[in-house]
């Protein structure tokens, strides 16, 4: 591999519901777009980094509308023998992740702001047990006997 990796994709959709009659007026008919990224990048022989992003765009509900928000996380793994590897992550790295959203219902208005505070740091240390290696599997004896029980 190189040392540049990565992937780049994005989803449209035409959202379409019907809850009611004309009287309610609960429905929509509205696009919804998201996007996500990652790249990660061999920095040097043990050491790479990665960097992933999501973004979601303001989006028409049946009764408001919901703004566009973004997550992105930034990790680092270091290995640091055959066995041992350290690895750290930044979850929600901009804290973008809150989003608002406006309601409408039976002429009350309902204004909001969800912020689901997933900012983190985590780390992890793994230690492999064994050799790694794969081993070959034995030839097994047949037995002689039909359907293979060895009885």
């Amino acid at each position: 591999g190189g040392r540049i990796r990565g992937f780049v994709s994005g989803t449209a959709a035409r959202v379409v519901t019907d809850g009611g009659s004309e009287q309610t007026g609960v429905g929509v008919d509205a696009m919804a777009y998201s996007a996500r990224a990652s790249l990660q990048f061999k920095v040097r022989q043990g050491t790479d980094v990665q960097l992933f992003g999501f973004y979601r765009a303001p989006q028409k509900t049946e009764d408001g509308r919901v703004s566009g928000f973004g997550i992105s996380s930034l990790g680092l793994s270091q290995k640091i023998s055959n066995a041992l590897q350290l690895s750290a992550r930044v979850n929600d790295l901009f804290s973008t992740s809150r989003f608002a959203f406006t309601s409408d219902r039976n002429g009350a208005t309902v204004t909001g702001v969800r912020d689901p505070q997933i900012q983190q740091l985590s780390a992890t240390l793994t230690y492999s047990f064994g050799s790694g290696r794969t081993r070959t599997p034995r030839p097994t004896e047949q037995s002689g006997t039909e359907g293979g029980f060895g009885l």
